[in-house]
């Protein structure tokens, strides 16, 4: 899934899936399980995250994202499933949004 931020809600168009942007490929999270919650992890973290969720937030002085365990997940307060936007992939790596 990829998480976009407020103004690429409000303007899809500003997504090119075939040309992103560091900031944009860090925000792209694999759905690991669908038990009883949902759980994501960032597609650049090559172990797994612990079983609970993560609470993730984006840290300005380190510039980078950082979480810590909690029920749900979410960026910045806002949970990741109210805004993401389902990925299909291939194994080449192309990259493209499932329309609803």
């Amino acid at each position: 899934v990829y998480v976009p931020t407020d103004e690429e809600i409000e303007n899809p168009n500003l997504v090119d899936f075939n040309n992103l942007s560091k900031e944009q490929v860090d925000r792209i999270y694999v759905v690991n399980d669908f038990s009883i919650a949902i759980y994501f992890t960032p597609i650049h973290l090559a172990i797994h995250i612990r079983e609970n969720e993560v609470d993730f937030k984006f840290n300005t002085k380190k510039k980078k994202i950082t979480g810590s365990n909690t029920k749900t997940a979410s960026l910045n307060g806002i949970q990741i499933k109210d805004i993401c936007w389902k990925l299909k992939t291939d194994r080449l790596g192309n990259i493209e949004k499932i329309i609803k």
